[in-house]
Formats: C-alpha cells, structure tokens, sequence
C-alpha cells in the first residue's frame, strides 16, 4: 500500500511541474513575439475638413489609403481603424485640382510605431462652384389606381424643388422626378414625399407635400337609334310620334355607359294629352355617375288622334 501511495504521489507531482512547464513556455513565447519588430500592411480613412464656403467637391475624393506599419506585434495589435485617419486641411482650397500629399508625420501614432510608404502618397482632389436651382416636379405615379378611376389634379408645396452641386451636374437637370404610390387609390390623398436624385454631391429640397386628386373617368359616349317610347298612354294605337329614334350622348365612367348598351329609351310623356298635335321634350332616365350631354333631336312630334 505504501508502494502505491507513494507511486501517486510522484505521478502528481510530476504532472503539476509539467503544466507548469507548459505555461511559463507560453509566457516565454509570448514575450518575445510581442516585443519583436514586424512590418503590417494596414488601410487608413481621409477626412477633409474646412471646405471652403461656396466650394463644393467636383468628384468624390478618395477616402482610403494603404500604408505599412513597422513595431511590435503588442503595440500594432493596439491600433485601432479609428486611428488611422488623416485629416487633410481644405481652409486654403480653391475650384480646380488640389494636391495633396500624405505625411505620416501628421499621422498619431504611438511614438515607437513608425508609418511609411502611403500608397498613394500624392493625389489630387477636384472641387467646383455650388451652383444652385429651382427645378420643376415631375410626378411619377407608382402602381395602378383603381379600375375607373384617374389623377385629375396634382399639386406641391414646394411648386418647385431646390438642387444645389457642382456647375457641371447641376446645370443638365432639367426637372427632379417624385415618386408617388397611388396603387388602388378612388379618392383624393395628400403625403409627404422625399425627392430622389442620385447625383454625386449634391443636395435637394428635403421633402414636398403633394395633394392628388383622384377622381372617376369621365368619357364622352354616342348611342345611335335609341328608341323613342311613350309614357302614361290610355290607347297607344291612338298616338304618333315623331321620329321613332333619337341619338344621344352621354359624360361619365366608360364602365357604366358600356353597361346600358340596348337598354337606352327616350321617354316622352302622353298621359295627359287631349286630341291634337304637340311638341314635347325627351326624356333619358341615366345612373347618377353619367350625365346627359346632348339628345338629337331634343323635342319630339306627338300626335293625338281620336
């Protein structure tokens, strides 16, 4: 038993000076790697401030550059994204090209991280005049409104839209284009809406209120040989009249006057009629979606006889 006991005892002893052997090696490893010099290919961010009032950029400036980072493991491990950016001072920036060159001594970095080799080290950034514009609205009805029915009016608020941005892209608008969603509208509505033009660096009205208006389609259709009937006879074989056909016109949804297709009449009321000749008005019964327009012809003979 002692034999065991003792056996135990220096497999665990043995075991704890093995872990331990392992971690100081890691330890040992881990120091000299952090404090070892190596080179590391990083990317920066530009940022330019104090553009000059009335300037604006021509085309969009570069906004990233490379560079390589010589230190320790420990230190370059330490830097962050956020701290590789260059500011580039635009306050005595004119329209035209503008060099600029990157200094890594305007860099801030730890001072044992030394930065070299920007790629690129030169560049150039364009800026222009901001040329400003009142544009027209041009709307542009997104989706199908409802069967029967069409945009009759529009109206902005703004009527026009601001656009400001390089001469160069400015000057060839012609009008900005607002996308408005009308699928399955029968009523008249108001929204705001936010104008969209993809132009580089430029800038429009914030947002326009627009009212559209919606109303039923309204078309003008013909009927040819309706049928002049009378109304309230006693005897109908004892009155005439003249013509037998009228033609007439109707204003409305184009829906509803196809509908009454062979079931139009002129109605000409007899009931009170005494012997004799007159002339009387045509009568059209319609939906109250359709209106009149025009009966040819408007009054008609009627013949009373004995």
């Amino acid at each position: 038993m002692k034999r065991k006991s003792s056996f135990a005892d220096w497999f665990s002893s043995n075991l704890a000076f093995q872990i331990l052997s392992v971690i100081l090696a890691l330890l040992a490893w881990i120091f000299v790697n952090s404090g070892r010099t190596i080179e590391q290919k990083r990317e920066g961010k530009i940022q330019y401030l104090q553009i000059p009032k009335g300037l604006v950029f021509h085309r969009t400036p570069l906004k990233e550059f490379k560079i390589d980072l010589t230190g320790s493991l420990y230190r370059l491990r330490s830097i962050r994204d956020e701290d590789l950016v260059y500011v580039v001072d635009m306050s005595n920036a004119r329209a035209g090209a503008n060099r600029v060159e990157i200094d890594t001594d305007n860099l801030r970095l730890p001072l044992d991280v030394e930065a070299s080799h920007p790629n690129p080290k030169f560049f150039n950034v364009h800026l222009e005049e901001v040329f400003v514009r009142n544009l027209p609205i041009k709307p542009i009805y997104l989706g199908a409104l409802k069967e029967g029915f069409a945009v009759s009016a529009f109206r902005s608020s703004p009527e026009s839209i601001t656009l400001s941005g390089p001469r160069s892209v400015v000057s060839k608008v012609d009008f900005v284009e607002l996308e408005i969603p009308v699928a399955g509208k029968d009523s008249s509505f108001s929204l705001q809406v936010k104008p969209r033009l993809n132009l580089p660096n430029s800038e429009l009205t914030d947002s326009v209120m627009v009212e559209v208006d919606v109303s039923p389609i309204r078309s003008t259709r013909d009927f040819a040989n309706i049928p002049v009937m009378m109304m309230g006879a006693a005897d109908p074989t004892k009155i005439k009249i003249t013509p037998s056909m009228a033609t007439i016109s109707v204003e409305g949804s184009p829906e509803i006057a196809n509908s009454l297709e062979g079931q139009l009449k002129v109605n000409i009321p007899v009931d009170s009629l005494k012997r004799g000749r007159y002339r009387i008005r045509g009568q059209v019964d319609l939906p109250p979606a359709l209106r009149l327009v025009k009966m040819e012809p408007q009054t008609f003979i009627v013949e009373v006889l004995k």
